[in-house]
Order: structure tokens, then C-alpha cells, then sequence
């Protein structure tokens, strides 16, 4: 079974950390498009410094 885990961080930073939805559950996904509509969204967000954010997403495959 894949999940889509949806990591953020700021542009230029070195440190990237796991993308949290506004109900505060990790962004990890079933579906690949779910966590791609997730990822434009942190894309359109600011950083505290103003920057403008990075995303990526992992495919990750767990155990049955």
C-alpha cells in the first residue's frame, strides 16, 4: 500500500518538515492527486520571513 507524505519548507532553506492541514493532520494522502492539490496550496502560502514555500511529495510504501 502507497502513501503520499507532503513535506514543506521555505525557499532557500535547507530543513524540509512534514506539511500539516489546517485541521492539524499530517499531509499524507492515499491518492497522488489529493496530495498534488495539497502541494499547490502550500505553494501559494508565505513563509514567516516572507518567502514563498517549496513542496515536495514522497512516495512512501508501507507494510501490509
Amino acid at each position: 500500500m502507497k502513501r503520499y507524505v507532503l513535506f514543506e519548507r521555505g525557499q532557500g532553506s535547507k530543513c524540509w518538515t512534514i506539511a500539516f492541514r489546517e485541521t492539524g493532520v499530517p499531509g499524507s494522502f492515499h491518492r497522488p492527486e489529493l496530495a498534488a492539490e495539497f502541494a499547490e496550496a502550500v505553494r501559494a502560502r508565505r513563509a514567516a520571513n516572507g518567502r514563498p514555500m517549496e513542496a515536495f511529495i514522497a512516495t512512501v510504501e508501507l507494510p501490509k
